[in-house]
This record gives structure tokens, C-alpha cells and sequence, in this order.
């Protein structure tokens, strides 16, 4: 399970990772994690360049149709 979360962290903040390149963040953070076996959930960070964050969690993505929050 350790390297699935990993893998899920990877693959997110590579696809977001044209934030960094265009300016529109100047960083990009994100936490994969379960609670159980069944379950994958990420949080995704964005610090914009003014320095506001904004965060996102999607949880139990491995459903038809997922949670988001802000």
C-alpha cells in the first residue's frame, strides 16, 4: 500500500505540475492516504503566487463518483 499512495502522489503533482511551469502556483503539495483497503484519498495543496493556499481533498477517488472539498 505504502508505494500505491506514493505512485498516487506522484502521478498528481506531475499532472499538475504545468501550475508551477506557467506561473499560476508557486508550489504544489499533495498527501495520499486510506483508511482502509478499499479506499485512496488525496489532498492537493496550491500555493498561488501571492502566497494564498488552496486545498482540495478527493476522497475515496477510486468510487464512481467522488467527494470533493475545499
Amino acid at each position: 500500500q505504502p508505494e500505491v499512495l506514493r505512485r498516487a502522489e506522484d502521478y498528481s503533482r506531475e499532472a499538475l505540475s504545468w501550475m508551477l511551469d506557467d506561473g499560476a502556483a508557486s508550489a504544489v503539495q499533495t498527501t495520499a492516504w486510506t483508511t482502509g483497503r478499499s479506499d485512496l484519498n488525496l489532498r492537493v495543496q496550491i500555493t498561488r503566487p501571492s502566497g494564498e493556499q488552496v486545498s482540495f481533498e478527493f476522497l475515496d477517488i477510486w468510487q464512481k463518483e467522488s467527494q470533493h472539498a475545499l
